[in-house]
Parts: structure tokens; C-alpha cells; sequence
């Protein structure tokens, strides 16, 4: 169940479910540069500020393959700046096949990892 918690550790009075809505914001990543320092756009405007933290994940159907926690500076509504190195990595290239219809694709994107609070339940 998402957002549930189970807490095994030592000593602990009963293992129950803790329920969380919580769920962090994340974004659908568009494109990512080969740079030094890779620029990831979004789909649609994401909403942080710099000196956030956020998880790029990339799955390999997209060429390049990430999965790296970043500080971003913020450049613009959908883009913003990482401190991942993309030169070396192969080029970023959307999927030629329909998502919705691929079984077990997941979608480049952006999760937020830290910064002020921000999830999309409300």
C-alpha cells in the first residue's frame, strides 16, 4: 500500500502500519543536455526552487540512463540545472513506442527529495 510503514525495529511495541498520504511531487523529464553539468527540462512547470535536491531517474529505454540524487539550480518554469556530468553518457531520446501501452515502462523523471515540504495530496 503506498505510503504505508511498517515499523521493524528492535524493541519495538507492535509492527503496525503506520498510513502516510504523503507522496513527493515528481516530474515527467522531457530532455536531459550531455553537459558538464546536465539541464533537465520538464513536461510541464515543476514548481522548485534552487538548492533542492531531486532523484533523476532515467531507465536506459531513453539512451541515457540516470538514477542520481542532484542539487538543482532553478532556470526557468521547466528547466533547471543538476550536478550530474552527462558528457560521457549516451544522448537523451524519448521513446519511439506509446507508454501507456508498454508493459512495465516508467517515465523519465524528476522526483523532489529535499527542500520545504512539498507532496500532492492534499
Amino acid at each position: 500500500m503506498p505510503g504505508q510503514i511498517t515499523d521493524f525495529s528492535p524493541g519495538a511495541a507492535n509492527m503496525t502500519a503506520i498510513l502516510s498520504d504523503f507522496q513527493p511531487v515528481s516530474n515527467t523529464i522531457s530532455s536531459v543536455t550531455n553537459a558538464l553539468n546536465a539541464v533537465v527540462t520538464t513536461s510541464t512547470a515543476h514548481g522548485w526552487s534552487s538548492g533542492y535536491t531531486v532523484q533523476i531517474v532515467v531507465p536506459a529505454t531513453y539512451g541515457m540512463s540516470l538514477n542520481e540524487q542532484t542539487e538543482i539550480t532553478v532556470t526557468g518554469l521547466t528547466t533547471f540545472t543538476t550536478e550530474i556530468n552527462t558528457l560521457l553518457a549516451d544522448t537523451f531520446v524519448t521513446p519511439t513506442f506509446t507508454p501507456q501501452t508498454a508493459s512495465g515502462f516508467t517515465t523519465a523523471q524528476a522526483v523532489w527529495v529535499t527542500g520545504s515540504p512539498m507532496d500532492n495530496i492534499a
